[in-house]
Parts: structure tokens; sequence; C-alpha cells
């Protein structure tokens, strides 16, 4: 049987050579992301802009999928201010690259754990799918242009907990530059070029999918862009995308913080949720018109907020969805036991007091599409509040939020 994990290159050797060819993991990284390879024995990758040696090269007929990611606060691509030895394990998280490396290769695993691609008793492997991952770096640009690090050193006090004042000026003034109106729309404006550069480099690869994952201020930054885009119909971005995961977001406190009037407090996008027409008759209302976006974060990140209530109030007297793990979430209801469980629950909801709360939360299922899944406790929590800062920063390398995000595109039944 194929193994779908590790497949072949995406080119075909158009000479008949019987060399073997390399095979490759399912998803391949910024470092690895040139999809053209040379018809000859050398393998090394060729440059895609190289107009002289396109006739030497055939696009093989490939699922791909075009995943975008867009860091947290701190996070930087080519600076390195926290990733030292005075945060430890910690620091890599604001390395940008070293966040994408650990999604890549929790992908790579959770796809390889539980694959079940349609195409699995195919012998041929060149239909074997491919995830493309890319990230963008909003933050680097605007502080170098706008010299925001030099002002910080100069205001920043030169006595005591230096520690400290180095962490919060290369990570949490970012929360503070984005709520300046004038830096949010640069960073808003850098974003959104380097998201359609990186679409630009790829259009022509007839991608099946593209998904955007937002960390933390990330994620506000990549709701905010498409909600924009939304707005404008579709003028911003020169791609539509298809989901919109974020992870960890504050958005649900952004959006209170935005547009919080006295009347309408927790509903801005309720006149705007579908619009009424014959097409989105049947359709649930959601917060993006024509983006999936699901809320993953965990039950001690204290950096999260839910984003339901600003759908609808009455979100706020239930429980997110609890998220297990891929596993687990397929295997739930389909033995006897869980059927037994199931019936006896349904038998004693009868008498339960909850009974009414139950009714509204089916009919706020039936009307809203849900958002807010709370990621299951794997880890060991001696303390939940020493563990907050570790759960917030390790969302990259999480097997239920990657399995998730392989399950919503598509690559896992």
């Amino acid at each position: 049987m194929a193994d779908f994990f590790h497949h072949l290159n995406p080119l075909k050797q158009l000479n008949n050579n019987n060399s073997q060819e390399e095979k490759r993991p399912l998803v391949i990284d910024e470092s690895d992301s040139t999809i053209y390879y040379s018809t000859n024995n050398n393998t090394n990758n060729t440059d895609i802009n190289n107009s002289s040696s396109t006739n030497d090269f055939e696009l093989i007929n490939k699922e791909r999928h075009l995943v975008l990611l867009i860091a947290g606060m701190g996070a930087r691509k080519d600076q390195e201010p926290l990733d030292g030895m005075f945060l430890g394990p910690f620091g890599k998280w604001f390395n940008i690259k070293k966040c994408q490396d650990a999604m890549k290769d929790e992908l790579n695993n959770q796809f390889k754990k539980f694959k079940n691609f349609k195409n699995q008793n195919n012998q041929n492997n060149n239909n074997s799918p491919e995830l493309i991952l890319r990230s963008i770096d909003y933050c680097s640009s605007v502080r170098e242009e706008g010299g925001y690090s030099k002002k910080l050193n100069l205001v920043s006090m030169k006595s005591g907990v230096q520690l400290f004042r180095k962490i919060a000026n290369e990570s949490m003034i970012d929360v503070l530059m984005y709520s300046s109106e004038k830096v949010k729309k640069q960073m808003q404006q850098i974003a959104i070029k380097q998201l359609n550069d990186i679409y630009e480099e790829y259009k022509h690869l007839d991608i099946k999918t593209i998904s955007i994952v937002g960390h933390s201020l990330g994620s506000v930054v990549a709701f905010d862009i498409l909600y924009q885009n939304q707005e404008s119909n579709h003028t911003i971005l020169n791609f539509k995308p298809d989901h919109c995961f974020l992870i960890g977001s504050p958005l649900g406190l952004f959006l209170m913080m935005d547009v919080q009037t006295k009347e309408r407090m927790l509903e801005p996008f309720h006149d705007q949720l579908l619009e009424s027409d014959d097409k989105n008759k049947g359709k649930k209302k959601r917060l993006l018109r024509d983006v999936g976006l699901y809320h993953l974060f965990h039950p001690y990140d204290p950096v999260a907020y839910r984003i339901e209530p600003h759908l609808d109030q009455r979100f706020a007297n239930h429980e997110p969805v609890d998220l297990l793990t891929y596993d687990k979430r397929k295997k739930t209801g389909n033995n006897t036991f869980d059927k037994v469980t199931q019936a006896f629950s349904q038998m004693f909801e009868k008498l339960d007091d909850k009974k009414t709360e139950n009714i509204e939360l089916n009919e706020l299922e039936e009307e809203y599409e849900r958002i807010d899944y709370c990621l299951a406790v794997q880890e060991l929590i001696i303390n939940e509040y020493l563990s907050a800062g570790d759960v917030h920063l390790k969302y990259w390398a999480n097997e239920i939020v990657c399995s998730f995000i392989l399950e919503k595109i598509g690559l896992l039944d």
C-alpha cells in the first residue's frame, strides 16, 4: 500500500531514468517550498522564475493546500531577541521560523498517525496531498521603519528588573502598538502585502484550499484583515481563504473594546452575519460570511477570550465545544458503551434542571455555527497559574490543534 505521508516529488522527470525519486513529507515549509525539480539527476531546487528552464518541467496533478501562519506578539522571523538563553525553552516560541517548524512537524505526525486519504489504496503516489506552510512577519518592518525599538530603549528605565523590561519591550509592547490606529494600519498593510505576495507565488499551482492560522495577537490581525476584506467586497486580498483558525485568541476582548455600545454590547455583527438573499437560505449565521472561523484555546490560557457571545449573548450561558484528540473524537458514539451512556443521559435529561439550558443551546446551534473550541487537557498540570504562560505559547506543537486543521481542510477523514 502506498505511504501517503511520504510522497513523490511534485514533478515527473521527463527523461526515463531508473533512479529512485526523492520522497517528501506531507508538509513543506518556507525553507522547502520551491516545488519544481530539475529533470536531470541534479535534485537541487530550481528557481521557478527562471523562464529559460520552464520547458524542462512538468507539473503533476497534485492536491495542494496552502496554510498561512500569523504569529503573535514578540514573534520575529529574522530577529531572535527573545530566543535566547534567559527564556530557556520558552524563547523559541518567539521565533517565527521555529513556530513554523513545530507546526510542520506536528502536522506531519498527525497525518502519518491518522491518515485516511481518499486515494490511499491508489498505488500512484503522485496523487498524494501536499501542504505548503508559510508564515509572515508583520512586526519587524513596522518596528524598524518607525524606529520603535530604538525609541523604546531611550525611554526604558535602566535600573532594576532589566529582564522583565526586555521581555515587555520585545513582546507585550506589540499589543499596545496595535492599539494605536496609526501603527495598527501599518501592521495590517504589511501583513496584507505579505499574504498577497505568498499567494502570487503559488497561485499557478491550483491550490485546493487556503487557510490562515493566527496565534494570539496574530489572530486579531488575521480577523481584522478578513473582516475588512469582506466589507470591501474582497478587494484587499487577492485570494479567498477557506478557513481561519484562531489559536489562543484575545479577539473576543478586542471586539468588545472596539464595538461596545450601550444598546448593543456584544452583538456588533448581528445584522450582517448573513445577507438575506436566496443563496443563504438554510445556512447558519457566522461571524465571517465567507470564511470558516474556528477559535481553539486551552482552558488555562489567560490570553484567550470567548468569541461566540459576539454572535449571541446567550452563548455565555453555555460551555464552548470540548475538543478531544482526533482518535477520541472519531471513536465517541461509535461503540456500544457510548451509545448506552448517551441513552441514559437522554433519559435523565428529562428530570434534569438543565433541560431548559440544553434546549437553548440546541436552538443556538441550529442558528449559528460554533466558533469556540476548548482543547482537552493532556499535559500534567501541577499548578494552573504556573502553566498559564506555557500553554499559551505551545499551540504550534499541539496535536489536537494540528489534527483539527487537517480535518477541516479535508486531509483527515
